[in-house]
């Protein structure tokens, strides 16, 4: 393993992904962890974050500052708010700064808000390790998997990104050219797990095990695979139906967003794949049908 050289780390976002990503960069980097509320900043402060993973349980002490005191002044840093949070928080990240962001959204609905950081180095990220939030500074690592990287904008370096992908065998990143290889297999799979769960109200290992369930997936499978001109999609297939298998126990986030009262990112990933339809002439009446019970779902949520 190459020698790894400490570095000024920011993540922005205090969620189930900006909590995991503390906790392990921490390891080797100096990490600030920019949230939101006075409750999550006072208790990081005081009791670090605390990570299950199996029987394990443990605890790293983090530096964390409100979002609205992030300067850029970190040489690397991860966004890891949700989607519809980036509209108000580009204000800020566009200010000129010599930080490499990494975005870690789903969906696809934030590539054309990202244009406002076309002169900066951004990359663009996948995560695919399971995090669940237990409450302000505690999360479990449900699932290893890793982080798949690919620049954005022409004048992102990768220099700076080996120190990170140094960090250790138990929290790999990888590099990629293309960013829409990578985001595309994922945008997929959330395509057609999140919206099936939250609506069926499911764990994720259910929509393969029960075959009448696994046939739903298989038609939405195929409307998403049309809406976005995926032609050779068997290989797209597998890969979701291994995400199934790989977070069977598992709520997917658009479910647990629904249970909770929260707004999904339903339009980030359902809607995006609805627009790329609709360019393309495409009819995908289940896609559809699964958009707007979602949206119905979450109107509810907020009145309940």
């Amino acid at each position: 393993m190459s020698e790894v050289i400490m570095m000024k780390i920011g993540i922005i976002g205090g969620g189930s992904i900006g909590l995991l990503y503390a906790f392990y960069l921490n390891k080797q980097h100096e990490v600030t962890l920019y949230v939101r509320s006075d409750e999550q900043k006072d208790i990081i402060s005081l009791e670090g974050i605390f990570l299950n993973k199996k029987e394990n349980r443990r605890n790293e002490r983090i530096h964390v500052e409100y979002i609205h005191n992030w300067k850029g002044q970190d040489e690397i840093t991860f966004v890891a708010v949700k989607e519809y949070h980036l509209d108000t928080l580009l204000a800020t990240l566009s200010i000129h700064t010599k930080t490499l962001f990494i975005f870690l959204q789903n969906g696809m609905g934030h590539l054309e808000k990202l244009e406002r950081l076309k002169n900066q180095q951004v990359y663009i990220g996948t995560v695919e390790h399971g995090a669940l939030k237990v409450n302000k500074n505690e999360v479990n690592h449900t699932g290893l998997g890793v982080t798949k990287l690919a620049p954005l904008t022409e004048n992102a370096e990768p220099i700076q990104l080996s120190n990170v992908m140094a960090n250790s065998e138990d929290f790999p990143f990888m590099l990629y050219q293309n960013y829409e290889d990578i985001m595309l297999k994922k945008l997929v799979a959330n395509a057609v797990i999140n919206p099936l769960t939250a609506i069926l109200k499911i764990r994720n290992g259910l929509l393969i095990e029960d075959p009448s369930y696994f046939k739903v997936f298989k038609i939405l499978f195929t409307e998403v695979t049309a809406a976005l001109s995926i032609k050779d999609s068997q290989e797209i297939e597998a890969y979701v139906v291994s995400i199934c298998r790989k977070t069977a126990h598992n709520q997917s986030s658009m479910f647990k967003d629904i249970v909770e009262g929260r707004k999904t990112e339903v339009d980030a990933i359902v809607g995006y794949c609805l627009t790329q339809a609709n360019k393309n002439q495409e009819s995908v009446p289940l896609l559809t049908s699964c958009y707007f019970m979602i949206k119905g779902m979450e109107k509810k949520g907020e009145k309940d």
